[in-house]
């Protein structure tokens, strides 16, 4: 199954990539791609969005010490979730920190 995906940098820089993947990829799948960009020491996390109006994966660090905040992907996330929970302060949520990788489905099922 080709796969999208954006690689988003926190100066604003946006690199786009496909990968042929099964349906459900697995977790060393996801680490192999993303390992190079948001650090290969790193455990990575994910962040459900929704992209171009379907249901995607946003790939990110676990841990954030240390790493530059990615404006763009903080506001895909934000705006994500308050269209889910419109009632919660955006102050309240947190920032996404270094880069971000964004699937254009969901692939850590």
């Amino acid at each position: 199954m080709q796969t999208q995906y954006q690689v988003i940098y926190p100066d604003g820089r946006v690199l786009h990539g496909s990968v042929d993947w099964p349906y459900a990829p697995t977790y060393e799948d996801i680490k192999t791609l993303v390992g190079p960009y948001v650090g290969l020491g790193e455990r990575i996390g994910r962040i459900p969005v929704v992209h171009d109006g379907r249901r995607a994966h946003m790939i990110v660090a676990a841990r954030a010490d240390g790493l530059a905040a990615n404006e763009s992907a903080t506001a895909l996330f934000q705006s994500s979730w308050l269209a889910q929970h419109p009632n919660t302060d955006p102050a309240a949520l947190t920032p996404v920190m270094g880069v971000a990788v964004l699937f254009d489905r969901q692939v850590w099922l």
